[in-house]
């Protein structure tokens, strides 16, 4: 098993960079085993991304996801 972290994504806060907040983490296999955990665990968030956790203690933010323009 793997370590994952949970982030909430806010786009609205940092204009073309949006803001990740920690949210939790959850341990799965890979990544969609991460994502349904995360769903199940936090099931109203609605804007959330899953990102391997990192093993260094002095870990920087994460780059945030693009959003779609589409």
């Amino acid at each position: 098993m793997r370590s994952w972290t949970v982030y909430h994504v806010d786009f609205e806060a940092g204009g073309n960079s949006p803001l990740l907040t920690e949210i939790g983490s959850v341990e799965a296999d890979n990544l969609l085993a991460a994502v349904m955990k995360a769903q199940a665990l936090w099931p109203d968030e609605r804007s959330m991304t899953v990102r391997p956790a990192r093993q260094d203690s002095q870990s920087t933010q994460p780059p945030a996801p693009q959003r779609d323009t589409d």
